[in-house]
């Protein structure tokens, strides 16, 4: 499910903390986390094609590369991101950390 309301918090605060300027969403999921995530972290939001499903009928290849790109370019001149999506949010904070309350 989505986080709860403290753990997405949490992260936004240590989006701040560590200086996180950019939120990746999966392009077929709801973007209110993200978005939410993003807003309270002072972060922009770049969408990016989820891998498991073509919702446009480009092929793996395409949607890797288009991937690739938009996280190169939103990289270019940030220190660090974070990657969110719907289940969980994959970042460099010790996963044990971040699902023990």
């Amino acid at each position: 499910g989505e986080p709860t309301v403290k753990k997405l918090a949490e992260l936004a605060r240590w989006c701040k903390e560590n200086g996180v300027h950019t939120v990746f969403s999966e392009s077929m999921v709801s973007p209110a986390v993200s978005e939410t995530l993003a807003r309270e972290a002072g972060a922009k939001v770049v969408p990016i094609f989820t891998m498991e499903s073509s919702e446009d009928g480009s092929s793996f290849l395409t949607r890797m590369e288009a991937n690739l790109k938009r996280i190169a370019d939103a990289l270019a001149d940030e220190k660090f991101s974070v990657i969110a999506v719907p289940t969980r949010s994959i970042t460099s904070m010790d996963r044990a950390q971040w699902d023990g309350d």
